[in-house]
């Protein structure tokens, strides 16, 4: 039986030189290959051949094309990718054909329009859930104040709080020890908020309304995550999670 992952905002090839994602982000790395071979092991090690891989966006930055296709044909998994703002090298990756391969065979596909122009989303509906994929967090989207559907983004690297009346969640590796996120951890997360929802006698908050749950920070977020993934049976690399 196949998995299903999520991730976002890999940022290869944005290096220190550009401004840099690790010093921007405050990433545990002393280099980008060291923060791309850690990202590429610990795809590698939770996804497998047969599991589907959703890349909420921003996968490279400031490299070339070919520095991009030689990462993303390491990587296991279906691989979908929604494209996010820093994605010029993908898009041109894809005009160039050098993966024409891997979308023929299904390896990877891409959601949506190439043109910059253009933002995706998609929805997903997963073991009964009923999830909102985008590379950018909405404050509203469908079905968001009946509570029955939830927003999973990225792009913020964390920098967006998380309320624990709001059904949503940051999928990117700044918040989750640089590693996939598996469904079941994004479904462990929203359970505790509906448990929260309902013991404080509250209701799902979409951005019409104003949260009135806790706010959940950057290090709060990255606490709750790992204690989710370390209660599902998943080994964590303290350097990854506690920076």
């Amino acid at each position: 039986m196949s998995n299903i992952f999520f991730s976002a905002d890999y940022h290869w090839g944005h290096s220190n030189e550009h401004g840099g994602i690790i010093s921007m982000c405050k990433r545990p790395f002393s280099n980008l290959h060291e923060m791309e071979k850690a990202i590429i092991d610990n795809h590698n090690s939770m996804v497998k051949p047969d599991d589907d891989f959703w890349l909420l966006g921003d996968v490279a930055y400031k490299c070339s094309p070919q520095y991009l296709v030689e990462r993303l044909r390491m990587l296991n998994g279906n691989i979908f990718v929604i494209l996010g703002n820093h994605d010029k090298p993908l898009r041109q990756v894809i005009n160039h054909g050098m993966v024409d391969d891997l979308i023929k065979s299904k390896k990877l596909t891409i959601i949506g329009s190439l043109d910059p122009n253009i933002i995706s989303a998609y929805q997903l509906k997963p073991e009964g859930a009923h999830l909102i994929l985008s590379h950018y967090k909405y404050s509203t989207w469908i079905g968001s104040f009946r509570g029955y559907s939830i927003n999973v983004y990225g792009h913020s690297h964390g920098n967006m709080p998380e309320f624990t009346d709001v059904l949503a969640c940051d999928c990117g590796v700044d918040v989750n020890g640089f590693s996939p996120v598996p469904l079941q951890a994004i479904l462990k997360k929203i359970e505790l908020r509906r448990e929260w929802i309902r013991a404080n006698n509250k209701t799902v908050v979409d951005g019409e309304n104003k949260p009135e749950g806790n706010i959940l920070r950057i290090s709060d977020i990255r606490k709750e995550n790992k204690e989710i993934m370390k209660s599902l049976g998943y080994t964590i690399d303290d350097k990854m999670w506690d920076y």
